[in-house]
């Protein structure tokens, strides 16, 4: 077993966090925490393959609750609360950008050469749902954010039947390229389980439906 030291004062459950991330075998049953010692020193076990981050290096995606506030905030609403003029110029700009927006309606709109925007407004899992099944229907795609899904089409009409086309049950985000990686505890699981599990977190079959109920408007 080799010693590692734990500087700066860490308390046991920063420790056992900070070992597992930096590759070492450190479940909370099998480290032996020194207690009563300034050094706070314990014993672990290096983990095979060496470390490998669990951070993913970007923020978690919005809900559809807290997107639908903003489209109603966009569309026309009042905030509901006390706005700084700074807040409120940046707020009359983004409303003159997104005029197209009126919280009823999903808006398909050509932005350039051989470019489509969908806007759900709905949340980041309802984005890269909308995004996946785009795909599934040979329409390539450029990006997806928690407002919108770009693909690359030379007008709306193609990028409308498709959305058309979609059965809400049946999408849900990509899974990652290497699933046995995804979940932390992958690999006490089939690769098939893993994909369940993650199809089951990710998938948000109602916003997708009351998304895809609102007429389309194509711009």
């Amino acid at each position: 077993m080799d010693l590692v030291e734990i500087k700066g004062g860490m308390s046991r459950e920063e420790a056992e966090a900070w070992l597992e991330q930096e590759g070492f075998a450190a479940p909370r049953r099998r480290a032996k925490a020194a207690t009563g010692t300034s050094d706070r020193r314990i014993s672990v076990a290096p983990a095979k393959g060496g470390g490998r981050s669990r951070w993913l290096g970007g923020g978690r995606t919005l809900s559809a609750r807290v997107c639908h506030a903003a489209e109603r905030i966009v569309a026309g609403a009042a905030p509901g609360c006390t706005l700084s003029r700074r807040a409120e110029a940046r707020l009359a700009k983004v409303r003159e950008r997104l005029a197209f927006v009126d919280g009823r309606s999903l808006p398909i709109v050509a932005e350039g050469e051989n470019h489509v925007r969908v806007w759900p407004l709905a949340g980041g899992l309802a984005s890269a749902s909308l995004e996946r099944a785009l795909a599934q229907s040979g329409l390539a795609s450029t990006r997806w954010d928690d407002f919108s899904t770009s693909v690359r089409a030379t007008s709306t009409d193609p990028v409308a039947r498709a959305i058309a086309k979609i059965n809400p049950t049946d999408a849900s985000p990509r899974l990652p390229a290497n699933i046995a990686a995804a979940l932390k505890f992958s690999s006490c699981l089939p690769n098939s389980i893993t994909a369940a599990v993650l199809c089951a977190r990710t998938a948000v079959p109602d916003v997708i439906a009351e998304d895809l109920s609102r007429p389309i408007r194509q711009l």
